[in-house]
């Protein structure tokens, strides 16, 4: 079976004009969200400079390895 080409299956379609309703959109949804994720984005930036200030200087200051008693 042979597929009609394209030209001819389209050539009565008329596309149909779409309007944005925000009502029906969620017109506001996605600027609910980039707020959120804007104050995720702060409270992560806060855990970790607290809980790099918690530890300190460990994890980059390491002491010299003593080779004495090798």
């Amino acid at each position: 079976m042979k597929k009609p080409p394209a030209s001819e299956v389209f050539k009565d379609y008329t596309p149909e004009i779409i309007t944005y309703d925000p009502a029906i959109d969620y017109g506001e949804e996605w600027m609910q969200r980039e707020e959120l994720l804007d104050t995720k984005a702060k409270l992560i930036q806060k855990i970790k400079q607290a809980k790099s200030a918690r530890k300190g200087n460990r994890t980059t200051y390491r002491a010299p390895i003593r080779t004495e008693n090798l």
